[in-house]
């Protein structure tokens, strides 16, 4: 038994060697493509010029379109100071600025859930099941790594009761991409507590931008920005790569109408509440803090009208995390390896648009619930009957 428990450790740790390796090679190698050729399978042209329109007091918004820049004005000046040195290098120092966001955030939870050394081991794990799936997302790079970043930050804080830290975070979510009023609402929702705070941050984010411009010109884009997201609620599952729950019903050709969507997101809102108010009181780190964080990161991609296949990193790290957890921290090995494989699936579209056609988008959401129903009965259920919490240090 010892002998076998030694075998898979240095399994594991092998694995995880493999896995942060694997990360800065794909690393390396993305930024080298960003500099042969900024602006292939990249939005960042979209937000450096929304950046320099701001500067310019144009408008960036197209609602007629219902695409490009589709972020609050925030954003835009937030993004400002990042065009100083020219476009490509606000490319660069986007990429790694989200990026070591995003891996301050998932070692800090890693760091939480074990000892040192099985942190490495964890996070080395998740890695190298999310790479095939992030990837692609953080080569297009999109803000989904910041939104990824700020959701586990924010819940950790208000894990710890720092609902002035987990507020903030919450609002840079919300900055970060729309869909991230869902981490705002949540921890809102759950947490009473920090209502004043959130309400006070989200007003500085609101507000920052007449600041820097003319009242009457950040006016005209406040009612930009409310017209496209009027135009993208009003037409759900539209565009037929959209990712969200209703591409598995798009490609069983069974399409829903507008009001029984409204009906299941908000179904699902209150189910999310609820189990946000019931994860709150545990005591351990896994059911404190991550859970709650994907659950948040799992609505935003199953409820978002407008979810892309390359906002799926929302699953493939917080996914990935779990499954390393199980396999390394519990004897859920079959749930572990059921979970790890359906965030390596996400990558199908690294084989092309042949297996693309086939596969997206109705694949993702279907591994997400798979992975949802997995870890519910893995980590929670289980768990509940037996009455047994998991002590995790802190």
């Amino acid at each position: 038994m010892d002998m076998r428990n030694s075998n898979s450790d240095r399994n594991y740790r092998i694995a995880a060697q493999v896995g942060v390796g694997s990360t800065f090679v794909a690393l390396a190698a993305i930024l080298v493509m960003v500099v042969v050729d900024p602006t292939y399978r990249s939005v960042l042209h979209v937000y450096i010029n929304a950046a320099l329109d701001f500067c310019r007091q144009q408008n960036f918004y197209m609602p007629e379109a219902s695409s490009g820049f589709v972020y609050l004005p925030s954003f835009a000046v937030a993004f400002v100071p990042l065009t100083i040195f020219g476009s490509l290098t606000a490319d660069l120092v986007w990429r790694v600025l989200s990026i070591l966001g995003a891996w301050y955030a998932v070692w800090r939870i890693a760091r939480r859930l074990a000892t040192t050394a099985a942190a490495f081991e964890l996070m080395g794990l998740s890695l190298l099941f999310a790479l095939p799936g992030a990837a692609a997302s953080v080569r297009n790079g999109q803000s989904t790594t910041l939104l990824l970043a700020v959701t586990y930050l924010a819940f950790d804080a208000v894990y710890d009761r720092r609902f002035a830290s987990a507020a903030i975070w919450a609002t840079l979510a919300v900055v970060a991409k729309p869909p991230g009023i869902v981490v705002w609402l949540l921890i809102g929702g759950a947490w009473p507590k920090s209502i004043p705070w959130l309400m006070a941050f989200l007003l500085v984010a609101m507000l920052a931008p007449f600041a820097f411009a003319d009242a009457s010109y950040v006016t005209m884009l406040y009612e930009q920005f409310v017209a496209m997201m009027q135009v993208a609620s009003s037409r759900p599952g539209d565009y037929p790569e959209w990712a969200d729950f209703m591409a598995i019903f798009r490609t069983i050709e069974l399409p829903l109408d507008l009001w029984t969507a409204y009906i299941i997101r908000g179904v699902a809102a209150v189910l999310a509440i609820a189990s946000l108010h019931a994860l709150k009181w545990k005591s351990d780190y896994l059911n404190g803090v991550v859970v709650p964080a994907t659950l948040a990161c799992s609505y935003m991609l199953l409820f978002n009208p407008r979810a892309e296949v390359n906002t799926y990193l929302l699953m493939a790290l917080p996914y990935s995390l779990l499954a390393a957890y199980m396999l390394r921290e519990t004897r859920q090995k079959y749930s572990g390896w059921a979970v790890a494989f359906a965030c390596m699936a996400l990558g199908t579209g690294a084989f092309g648009h042949p297996v693309m056609d086939i596969f997206d988008p109705w694949s993702k959401p279907l591994l997400l619930i798979f992975s949802m129903v997995i870890c519910y009965f893995a980590l929670i259920r289980k768990k509940a009957f037996e009455g047994e919490p998991v002590h995790l240090a802190v």
